[in-house]
């Protein structure tokens, strides 16, 4: 069975900011662009210890999922921001790691790793003003932990994670739905109108592939390549790669939003 095209996923996700799909979305937008995985689970955290979840998904018994979010919510998310998340400037974005080999508290493996059924966690975080944003993603027991290559293609999207992160946050608030839901349902009909070859050509350009890189992935000549993204650089209202990203791979984000890989030692 072959795998959903991630840019139709990326039109989902768009869709579902500010809804209670999103989680649901941005799982099935990573499974099918970055790399596979079982479980995720969205947070947020502001001053004086207030916070919330953003949404959680995946292949869990419920139960277990729940029991395993209260209590990150409860006891660990807090530590989490202090240490292994890290702190950084408003408008940064990173990646960390927790599994079960890494220096940690004991208590705090135990519960997820020994008795939550879980293998390997990578998290990706973003400080919006006051909040950190952090989304969990896992790998359950069975399964193999997460290679170099998912970490890396996870670094690869990690803009476009974060973004997602901030502005579902920012559309969960009703002073900001509507105008920013509006942007979004444009940008979700705009790439709607673009045929299958443009999609792949599309999804190739948000993947940062050169123009000879994208040709020899589809076997089609640069040149081929290059009327297609005239093409759908027309349809999508861009005029650059930049704008493409800016628009598409950075969704509905604050302008001037500014994002580094790093991890943050546990």
């Amino acid at each position: 069975m072959s795998r959903p095209d991630p840019l139709s996923c990326l039109a989902a996700l768009l869709r579902s900011q500010g809804t209670p799909a999103f989680a649901a979305e941005l799982l099935a937008f990573v499974d099918a662009a970055v790399c596979p995985v079982d479980q995720l689970a969205a947070y947020w955290r502001g001053p004086a210890a207030s916070g919330a979840v953003l949404g959680t998904a995946g292949c869990l018994p419920a139960r277990r999922a729940r029991l395993l979010t209260q209590r990150y919510v409860d006891a660990y998310h807090a530590l989490d921001v202090a240490t292994v998340l890290g702190d950084g400037s408003d408008g940064e974005a990173w990646l960390s790691r927790l599994h079960p080999d890494m220096p940690a508290s004991a208590a705090y493996k135990d519960f997820f790793f020994r008795h939550g059924g879980l293998a390997d966690r990578v998290a990706i975080a973003t400080r919006d003003g006051e909040r950190v944003l952090a989304c969990h993603w896992y790998r359950a027991a069975g399964s193999e932990p997460f290679s170099e290559a998912d970490l890396a293609a996870l670094l690869a999207w990690l803009p476009t994670l974060a973004s997602a992160l901030r502005q579902h946050q920012a559309l969960s608030s009703p002073a900001t739905a509507s105008g920013a839901a509006a942007v979004a349902d444009a940008r979700t009909d705009a790439l709607s109108t673009l045929s299958p070859r443009e999609h792949e050509v599309c999804r190739r350009l948000l993947s940062g592939l050169s123009t000879e890189a994208i040709a020899l992935d589809l076997g089609i000549s640069p040149n081929t390549v290059r009327t297609f993204r005239k093409k759908l650089y027309r349809k999508l209202e861009v005029s650059s790669r930049f704008d493409l990203c800016h628009r598409y791979r950075y969704p509905v984000g604050p302008a001037g939003m500014t994002t580094t890989t790093r991890r943050p030692t546990p």
